[in-house]
């Protein structure tokens, strides 16, 4: 069975809370980042868990109108909030429209991130028309939205989910680039890694790059496949230990299991692969090229914003284990001084276009703007 080789530690996504000192010390929940002492040290971030109650604590008596009270979610989303008090509100996951209901509600500004449009805009017709609708009751009077690639705002317009005025572009969650420095490949003659950093679910290609790295393992055995990410049950494209541990059997993937630390894994790394179907900005691209990693990935929205074809990287194909096999052999042909190559490129365009500083900066205006 799939076992770990060490323990399983999961990342909470914590919200952050920048201290306004010019506003006269309000807390302003801002984008969940990767809490880290740099960014401690310049905006004072303190870790908060979800917020939205001093409306709740200024109007006790204040109910929504008859006959349409917010969803249980909502509901238990303000309760958890008691001991909280916020000018302006941001969610722990902008996906979930409840916390945008449950700011509305209480008549409190809310500034959402789309970090990505997710399963519900890449399934059926009908799921797509109720997420155009949750979308459009939670997010339809903001008057400011971040999106994290121009791919996901243009399709917003185009499906007339909401309106290009409100829409702004983001960088992702930005990238700590002195936290994630650069280091230089592994370098070893006889061996190449790729390394693919995801949760295990099939809209993250896994199922892709689990058959190529099979392909490519047949004639190629100086090519090492590792897969780093918790297994999950709790989302139905998930895949299962069951259908996993073949795959460590025969050699094809080395199982690494789940970290809240991806940077040793990364510097082991020759290339960091994501075949995902669609993405709002790749954390795991980002901070891979951060560190000087050349990419492969899909050429999907997310993704082709990180990843510059043969400069930084190859692009190929979704949902082709096939076209992903090609692009890893085509890496394996590259050569070493050609992959350290994209590897610096990749540096030098995510401290130029990805900083954490620049979402920052957004931030500040946005809220700005609100308050």
């Amino acid at each position: 069975p799939v076992h770990p080789p060490h323990p399983v530690r999961h990342r909470h996504r914590l919200e952050l809370v920048m201290r306004d000192e010019d506003g006269g010390g309000a807390e302003i929940p801002v984008q969940p980042l990767d809490v880290q002492p740099e960014l401690r040290a310049q905006l004072r971030v303190e870790v908060r868990q979800r917020l939205v109650e001093q409306e709740h604590a200024r109007r006790p008596d204040h109910r929504p109108p008859h006959g349409h009270p917010l969803p249980l979610p909502a509901r238990q989303f303000v309760r958890s909030a008691v001991k909280q008090r916020a000018k302006l509100q941001h969610p722990g996951d902008p996906r979930d429209p409840f916390g945008a209901l449950a700011a509305r509600w209480r008549g409190i500004p809310f500034v959402p991130n789309v970090t990505g449009l997710g399963t519900v805009f890449l399934g059926s017709r009908a799921l797509f028309e109720i997420g155009r609708a949750l979308y459009r009751v939670s997010l339809g009077k903001s008057p400011v939205v971040f999106v994290q690639n121009e791919d996901d705002r243009e399709f917003l317009v185009s499906k007339r989910v909401l309106l290009a005025e409100q829409l702004r572009l983001l960088p992702g969650s930005g990238i700590d680039t002195q936290r994630f420095a650069p280091s230089p490949l592994p370098g070893k003659q006889d061996e190449v890694v790729f390394l693919m950093i995801s949760r295990l679910l099939r809209d993250k290609g896994i199922e892709e790059y689990l058959a190529a790295a099979r392909r490519v393992r047949r004639t190629r055995s100086n090519a090492r496949f590792q897969l780093l990410g918790p297994l999950t049950s709790d989302n139905p494209t998930a895949l299962s230990a069951a259908e996993l541990q073949p795959f460590i059997d025969d050699g094809s993937i080395e199982y690494l299991g789940a970290t809240d630390d991806v940077r040793p894994f990364i510097e082991d790394a020759d290339c960091v692969v994501l075949p995902s179907y669609r993405e709002g900005a790749p954390r795991s691209l980002i901070e891979a090229a951060a560190m000087g990693r050349p990419l492969v990935a899909t050429d999907v929205a997310g993704c082709s914003a990180v990843v510059d074809h043969g400069e930084t990287g190859l692009l190929c194909a979704a949902r082709s284990s096939d076209a992903l096999a090609d692009a890893m052999e085509k890496m394996l042909d590259l050569g070493p001084e050609a992959r350290q190559a994209m590897g610096s490129a990749g540096r030098t365009k995510m401290v130029a276009q990805y900083s954490v500083d620049y979402v920052i900066e957004a931030y500040r205006q946005a809220i700005a703007e609100l308050t």
